[in-house]
């Protein structure tokens, strides 16, 4: 019985040291405007708690896509890295903005 109780308490104490998701503290949705070279148009990314997003954006007649990717953390931000697009992109958020930037692309978004 005796370790029965020893081991109910071990798997208590490791359930409630767990840290949250690695991106609880960034997910959600963002959208705003993207920058690519003299083009402006629309961005928003979708962030879940397990760090899996997706990254859409719009620039008319210059193209669209949608990138299917993960965050990674890095020193001070994180970095969206493409499934789909191959892309690496250098992501900082701060407070309720966030701004994404790539080689001659960017955008700034606030959350919904």
């Amino acid at each position: 019985m005796k370790h029965i109780f020893t081991f109910l308490f071990f798997l208590i104490t490791l359930i409630a040291c767990q840290s949250p998701p690695a991106c609880s503290t960034v997910s959600g949705t963002y959208s705003g405007t993207s920058v690519m070279g003299s083009s402006s148009g629309t961005c928003s990314i979708q962030i879940n708690a397990d760090c899996s997003a997706v990254l859409n954006y719009d620039h008319g007649d210059f193209g669209s896509a949608t990138e299917n990717g993960t965050l990674e953390k890095t020193g001070d931000g994180f970095q969206f890295i493409s499934a789909s697009g191959g892309g690496k992109y250098e992501v900082k958020v701060n407070g309720s903005e966030l701004a994404l930037e790539g080689y001659n692309w960017h955008c700034e978004m606030e959350k919904e």
